[in-house]
């Protein structure tokens, strides 16, 4: 085990991270570092003791080249596949709504021809109430004409 002091850039080139990574990991107390009197920091480890970073995402999947031409094939069918059964259900969607909206459309319909047959109905209603109020009227102005004719208006109101 030799240990030494290296610059932060010897660290991140050796773990293959960047320096800002590897001074995270330093204020973190995950690497041991001191600053020397000019301000450069000083990482004080074994190099060859410390293990590399594991690779990202985009290092670990592996190019379609070097898959072979039998398994990118079968990769581009599968995507094909994929994307035929998501259009499908794409489609299936766009056709329940289009269902939804035009049922939605006749029941708007249909409730504004019940609102105008209420408006029809309530119309045809007052026109008749003011009928029977107008024949009721008539027949108390009778009943009260009658009354006067005989004079027991007056003496009902006590006017003797």
């Amino acid at each position: 085990m030799v240990e030494g002091r290296y610059t932060l850039a010897q660290v991140a080139a050796k773990l293959g991270i960047s320096v800002d990574a590897v001074r995270r990991r330093v204020r973190s107390r995950a690497l041991p570092a001191d600053r020397d009197n000019r301000g450069q920091w000083w990482v004080t480890v074994d190099l060859e003791a410390l293990p590399p970073e594991p690779p990202s995402f985009t290092e670990r999947a592996a190019p379609i080249e070097r898959l072979g031409p039998s398994v990118a094939m079968e990769l581009a069918e599968e995507l094909r596949r994929r994307a035929e059964v998501a259009e499908a259900a794409l489609a299936a969607e766009r056709q329940a709504q289009e269902a939804e909206r035009a049922a939605a459309a006749d029941e708007r319909a249909r409730l504004v021809a019940v609102v105008e047959q209420l408006g029809r109905d309530a119309a045809a209603e007052r026109a008749r109430a003011s009928e029977a109020l107008e024949a009721e009227r008539g027949r108390y102005e009778a009943r009260l004409e009658r009354l006067r004719s005989r004079g027991l208006l007056d003496r009902l109101l006590n006017r003797e």
